[in-house]
This record gives C-alpha cells, structure tokens and sequence, in this order.
C-alpha cells in the first residue's frame, strides 16, 4: 500500500487578510498601552495625542552649536 503524502500537512491554514489586521492592531495597540504606561488604550489615540502636543515619547533638549 502506498501512503499518500498530502501537501501542507501540519502547516496552519494562511491567515486571511482580516486576521492579519486584527493581529496587528491587537499588537499596535498592545504597544500603545505599554509605551503609554496604560493612559492611551489605544495607537490611534496615543497618535493623536502626540500630534496635538499632549504627549512625548522622549524629553529632548536644545543643544547649543558651538560658537555661540
């Protein structure tokens, strides 16, 4: 008897391109929350918080050139 060998056996079926996005705005906003220490649930928001001037994720400082 022969076995038959069936192709892809034991591979997960591929995602669709819906669980795809889900996954990764799970993951974003995983991100978001973390980076925020919980404020920002989720990156849209975090994202616009950040454009309005609301929140920074790094303090930065003027450095002088030198010669002035």
């Amino acid at each position: 008897m022969k076995s038959e060998n069936k192709k892809g056996a034991g591979k997960p079926a591929p995602k669709s391109s819906t669980e795809r996005g889900q996954t990764r705005t799970a993951k974003d906003n995983a991100w978001a929350q973390t980076v925020s220490k919980g404020k920002y649930k989720t990156l849209r928001s975090l994202m616009g918080a950040i454009h309005a001037g609301r929140y920074a994720l790094a303090e930065t400082q003027l450095t002088q050139t030198l010669g002035e």
